[in-house]
Parts: C-alpha cells; structure tokens; sequence
C-alpha cells in the first residue's frame, strides 16, 4: 500500500513536493529545479536533469516502488549517491506504513538491507582499524572490521529523515560476522550504527516486481 502523502512548497522555485515522511523530514530535493532543502531552506542546488543522468541508478529501482521486506510493507522515498574517489554506492531509505525506516544499499551490482541498532557495549568507531574485532553485546556479538574509509554525499533525490546536502563528508566503517553485515557512518556531530543481511540483485527484482533484467556490474569509474 503506498504511503500517503501530503504537499509542500519547494524553497526554491514554489513547485508542489509531494512528502512521505510527514514531521519527520528533514531534507529533500525538488525534481524541478534540483533545489536541496532543509524543511526551511535551500542548503544546496543540483542541476536537475544532468545530477538525475550523471547519478542514475545502477538497477532499475526507483523512488515511489514498494515491497515486503523483513516482514512489513516499504516504499523507497528517499536515496543518496556516496563517492570514495573512484568508487561509489547508492544507499536507498526506505519507510515502512507504521513509519519504520530502513536502508537498501547497493554496492557493485550487490545489495544489503539494514536496520538502524545500537550497541550495548562501549564502542568508538573512530578508535577502529581493519582487521579489529569488537564485541557489540553482552550476548557475545562481535563485529570484525572489514574495510574503514571517508566519502562524500555527491547526490540527493527524495526526501530524508536527516540533515544532508551534497558534498557533506563522513567516515564509515564496514563489518562481518557470518552472514550478518555491519555499517558504521559518522561526522564530527552524529554516529549511526547499522546491521544488516545481504540479498542478491536477483531477489530485491523479483521482491519489488521488477522484471527487466539485471544489469551486468557497474565499472568503478562509472
């Protein structure tokens, strides 16, 4: 069932923005004039139509489409293009019809759906290196890091539940233990915690009903 959703003003050019999150956004662009918008402002402008070719997705996913994961209804809101040098990905927000959020990222012709978790145990990712092992919980949880890197937002389409705007930077750290996937993000003012389970592309077409084929791998340098 498709969220329901109510309109606001974009900051920028006065257009009509259809918004899903309600009280709860905090960002989104305009598809008309590529204006990035805090709720109150216009914090940043993408050149709508070149932003929307030079980021495209890799997949066929698009904001608007809905599925059944992990049990509840979703539909795709939101997404973010982040870029490591030459590498990027595309980190999807989706929200639930009971307002529960979670992230599809798609990583090199891959996907990952995480949940937002906190861990029981004191932990600083800044404090870790790859190769580290850190225990999350009192329930022996561990997390091996497995990559640690910086990267930048590069584009927005959609709308957020947080503050962003194209060119802000963050530190990330990635992590395993068997078949559950960790991801740690933060600035100077905010550090969230992610766990997650991988899917192949294959599941997440046949999950949103998507039926043209899956796309050979993207090129890093795309």
């Amino acid at each position: 069932m498709a969220l329901a959703a109510q309109q606001i003003d974009c900051n920028g050019c006065g257009a009509k923005i259809d918004i899903h999150s309600g009280l709860r956004m905090k960002t989104f662009s305009c598809e008309y004039c590529g204006s990035v918008c805090d709720g109150e402002k216009v914090v940043a402008v993408q050149k709508a139509s070149d932003a929307r070719e030079k980021y495209k997705p890799w997949s066929h996913l698009r904001l608007g489409m809905q599925a059944k994961l992990l049990g509840k209804d979703y539909q795709i809101i939101g997404r973010i293009r982040a870029k490591e040098k030459d590498w990027w990905w595309d980190e999807w927000f989706l929200l639930s019809d009971t307002g529960f959020p979670i992230f599809l990222q798609e990583d090199e012709g891959a996907f990952a759906i995480f949940r937002v978790f906190y861990p029981t145990m004191p932990l600083d990712p800044r404090e870790l290196n790859e190769g580290d092992k850190v225990k999350l919980d009192k329930k022996g949880t561990k997390m091996k890091v497995k990559e640690r890197g910086k990267a930048k937002l590069a584009f927005i389409e959609g709308e957020l539940t947080w503050q962003a705007k194209p060119g802000d930077k963050f530190k990330y750290l990635d992590g395993r233990q068997k078949d559950a996937r960790f991801s740690v993000e933060w600035t100077k003012n905010e550090i969230q915690f992610l766990r997650g389970e991988h899917r192949s592309a294959k599941k997440i077409y046949k999950l949103f009903g998507i039926t043209e084929p899956v796309p050979p791998k993207p090129d890093d340098d795309d």
